[in-house]
């Protein structure tokens, strides 16, 4: 069984570091260059940024002085030319998920619970018949 929570709401791991399970989560905010969080938009360095063509933060990119986005301005929360940088968390323009429910906006998602009602359903009038007073 795993080791109790300490007194603060921590578990110890084996390396003797508590870790709350809640900030294990893949999109959390106070991960910002963790693995675990290929889709959070304050990672703009992430590796799977990085294999996007238009990706402004490739390595190659990084190493010359004049780039706008290198990794000392990468701690900025809205990057301005980083293609993650929308202000939303779930990153409605991500490739990664292009049929997200969570991008209700994006074009390629037919099946988000913005746009089932215009797409899948036909709109009836929500008139009553006329009624004679």
């Amino acid at each position: 069984s795993p080791p109790p929570l300490n007194r603060r709401g921590f578990r110890p791991t084996a390396t003797g570091q508590a870790k709350h399970p809640v900030t294990r989560a893949p999109n959390s905010p106070e991960a910002p260059n963790s693995l675990e969080a290929p889709n959070s938009p304050e990672a703009p360095n992430s590796p799977e940024a990085s294999s996007a063509p238009e990706a402004p933060n490739s390595p190659e990119a990084s190493s010359s002085p004049e780039a706008p986005n290198s990794p000392k301005a990468s701690s900025s929360p809205k990057a301005p030319n980083s293609p993650e940088a929308s202000s939303s968390p779930e990153a409605p323009n991500s490739p990664e998920a292009p049929n997200s429910p969570e991008s209700p906006n994006s074009p390629e998602a037919p099946n988000s619970p913005g746009l089932v009602f215009m797409s899948n359903q036909t709109v009836e009038p929500t008139v009553p018949p006329a009624v004679t007073l």
